[in-house]
Protein backbone atom coordinates (compact mmCIF):
# COMPACT_ATOMS: atom_id res chain seq x y z
CA UNK A 1 0.00 0.00 0.00
CA UNK A 2 1.30 3.35 -0.79
CA UNK A 3 -0.07 6.61 0.07
CA UNK A 4 1.10 9.19 -2.75
CA UNK A 5 -1.31 11.89 -2.10
CA UNK A 6 -1.72 14.60 -4.41
CA UNK A 7 1.30 16.41 -3.34
CA UNK A 8 3.00 13.74 -5.20
CA UNK A 9 1.22 13.70 -8.08
CA UNK A 10 4.68 14.21 -10.17
CA UNK A 11 6.09 10.92 -8.96
CA UNK A 12 2.88 8.86 -9.00
CA UNK A 13 4.01 6.93 -11.58
CA UNK A 14 6.80 5.35 -9.80
CA UNK A 15 4.50 3.17 -7.88
CA UNK A 16 2.10 2.34 -10.61
CA UNK A 17 3.69 -1.29 -11.35
CA UNK A 18 1.70 -3.83 -10.12
CA UNK A 19 -1.21 -1.80 -8.66
CA UNK A 20 -4.42 -3.59 -7.77
CA UNK A 21 -6.26 -1.16 -6.47
CA UNK A 22 -7.04 2.69 -6.18
CA UNK A 23 -8.64 4.75 -3.25
CA UNK A 24 -9.01 7.65 -4.24
CA UNK A 25 -10.21 10.04 -0.52
CA UNK A 26 -11.81 13.29 -1.51
CA UNK A 27 -12.86 16.08 1.29
CA UNK A 28 -16.66 16.44 0.56
CA UNK A 29 -16.72 19.78 2.99
CA UNK A 30 -14.53 20.97 0.38
CA UNK A 31 -16.02 22.07 -2.70
CA UNK A 32 -13.35 23.76 -4.25
CA UNK A 33 -10.91 21.53 -3.83
CA UNK A 34 -12.90 19.06 -6.16
CA UNK A 35 -11.77 20.77 -9.18
CA UNK A 36 -7.95 19.68 -8.81
CA UNK A 37 -9.12 16.14 -7.31
CA UNK A 38 -10.94 15.80 -10.77
CA UNK A 39 -8.44 15.85 -13.00
CA UNK A 40 -6.00 13.79 -10.83
CA UNK A 41 -9.21 11.30 -10.74
CA UNK A 42 -9.47 11.68 -14.34
CA UNK A 43 -6.15 10.88 -14.92
CA UNK A 44 -6.22 7.61 -12.40
CA UNK A 45 -9.11 6.34 -14.62
CA UNK A 46 -7.15 7.11 -17.77
CA UNK A 47 -4.01 5.47 -17.08
CA UNK A 48 -3.29 2.27 -19.06
CA UNK A 49 -1.39 1.04 -16.22
CA UNK A 50 -4.02 1.30 -14.15
CA UNK A 51 -6.73 0.31 -16.72
CA UNK A 52 -7.45 -3.34 -14.54
CA UNK A 53 -7.24 -1.91 -10.98
CA UNK A 54 -10.41 -0.83 -9.48
CA UNK A 55 -11.12 2.42 -8.09
CA UNK A 56 -12.91 3.03 -4.48
CA UNK A 57 -13.63 6.67 -4.18
CA UNK A 58 -14.23 7.46 -0.35
CA UNK A 59 -16.28 10.51 0.41
CA UNK A 60 -14.75 12.07 3.81
CA UNK A 61 -15.89 14.07 6.31
CA UNK A 62 -19.13 13.04 5.83
CA UNK A 63 -19.80 13.41 9.92
CA UNK A 64 -19.23 17.14 8.97
CA UNK A 65 -22.96 19.61 8.76
CA UNK A 66 -23.42 20.90 4.76
CA UNK A 67 -21.12 18.66 3.04
CA UNK A 68 -21.61 17.66 -0.59
CA UNK A 69 -23.82 14.82 -1.53
CA UNK A 70 -23.13 12.21 -3.16
CA UNK A 71 -24.99 13.57 -6.40
CA UNK A 72 -22.98 16.64 -6.24
CA UNK A 73 -19.54 15.03 -6.18
CA UNK A 74 -19.94 12.59 -9.00
CA UNK A 75 -20.84 15.69 -10.90
CA UNK A 76 -18.15 17.57 -9.71
CA UNK A 77 -15.68 14.54 -10.38
CA UNK A 78 -17.83 13.63 -13.75
CA UNK A 79 -17.72 10.10 -12.53
CA UNK A 80 -20.95 9.14 -13.57
CA UNK A 81 -20.53 9.81 -17.19
CA UNK A 82 -17.23 8.15 -17.16
CA UNK A 83 -19.26 4.95 -16.25
CA UNK A 84 -22.17 5.40 -18.50
CA UNK A 85 -19.81 5.76 -21.00
CA UNK A 86 -18.66 1.83 -20.57
CA UNK A 87 -14.91 3.77 -20.00
CA UNK A 88 -15.03 2.11 -16.42
CA UNK A 89 -17.41 0.14 -14.82
CA UNK A 90 -15.51 -0.69 -11.45
CA UNK A 91 -15.72 2.59 -10.02
CA UNK A 92 -16.76 2.14 -6.03
CA UNK A 93 -17.82 5.14 -3.98
CA UNK A 94 -18.39 5.10 -0.70
CA UNK A 95 -19.37 7.93 2.03
CA UNK A 96 -17.22 7.78 4.82
CA UNK A 97 -15.99 9.51 7.89
CA UNK A 98 -12.58 9.04 8.97
CA UNK A 99 -12.93 10.38 12.10
CA UNK A 100 -15.56 8.35 13.60
CA UNK A 101 -14.51 5.29 10.57
CA UNK A 102 -18.39 5.62 9.36
CA UNK A 103 -18.27 3.91 6.00
CA UNK A 104 -14.80 3.03 6.38
CA UNK A 105 -14.73 -1.16 5.97
CA UNK A 106 -18.04 -0.86 3.70
CA UNK A 107 -15.82 0.97 1.37
CA UNK A 108 -12.80 -1.93 1.79
CA UNK A 109 -15.71 -4.26 1.28
CA UNK A 110 -16.43 -3.11 -2.12
CA UNK A 111 -12.93 -2.77 -3.04
CA UNK A 112 -12.30 -6.33 -2.30
CA UNK A 113 -15.12 -7.85 -4.16
CA UNK A 114 -13.86 -5.39 -6.88
CA UNK A 115 -10.42 -6.80 -6.89
CA UNK A 116 -11.63 -10.17 -6.85
CA UNK A 117 -13.82 -9.89 -9.72
CA UNK A 118 -11.03 -8.41 -12.22
CA UNK A 119 -8.63 -11.06 -11.10
CA UNK A 120 -11.01 -13.36 -11.72
CA UNK A 121 -11.52 -11.68 -15.32
CA UNK A 122 -7.71 -12.08 -15.73
CA UNK A 123 -7.58 -15.35 -14.45
CA UNK A 124 -10.27 -16.17 -17.24
CA UNK A 125 -8.40 -14.43 -20.07
CA UNK A 126 -5.16 -16.30 -19.51
CA UNK A 127 -7.13 -19.62 -19.35
CA UNK A 128 -8.79 -18.74 -23.15
CA UNK A 129 -5.73 -17.56 -24.41
CA UNK A 130 -3.85 -20.69 -23.55
CA UNK A 131 -7.00 -22.35 -24.98
CA UNK A 132 -7.10 -20.80 -28.08
CA UNK A 133 -3.23 -21.56 -28.85
CA UNK A 134 -3.86 -25.07 -27.96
Amino acid sequence: MWDVSGQATRLWKHYFDKIDAVIFVIDSNDAERLTKAKVLLHRCINDRELAKAPILIYANKQDIEGCMTKDEIYGKLDVQNVIDSGARNDICYQECSAKTSDGIWEGMKQLFESVAKAQQKAAEQIIEEKESKA
